[in-house]
């Protein structure tokens, strides 16, 4: 099993990058699982959206949509190149679903 790592700030004297930051500069942000190797792209215009823009771009926020693991989540900030554009595919955000949930009571127990 891999070891969970938090990764380092690309340099001490920099601070580090925000969403926010990371959407104006025109980069993609990679997840890789480390125990099912899933690789999926986001914009962090995206991600800033439902998030917020001064969350840490280098910091999992998002758990693996294939094994559900959040700790073995390798992140990575990079620009895209133009043999990318048309051919990468990012995972972009649709629709909010609502859903209620339900519970099962006793009659009489708690009636409004």
């Amino acid at each position: 099993m891999p070891v969970p790592q938090r990764p380092a700030r690309p340099h001490p004297g920099k601070p580090e990058p925000r969403l926010g930051d990371a959407s104006l500069e025109g980069h993609v942000i990679t997840y890789r699982c480390g125990v099912c190797h899933r690789t999926v792209h986001f914009l962090p215009s995206d991600l800033a959206q439902v998030f917020g823009p001064n969350l840490p771009a280098l910091d999992p926020i998002l758990r693996c949509s294939k094994c559900g693991q959040y700790e073995y989540i390798d992140v990575r900030l990079w620009f895209p190149g133009l043999s990318h554009h048309g051919s990468l595919i990012v995972r972009r955000p649709t629709e909010v679903i609502r859903t209620q949930k339900w519970r099962n009571e006793v009659l009489g127990d708690r009636w409004p």
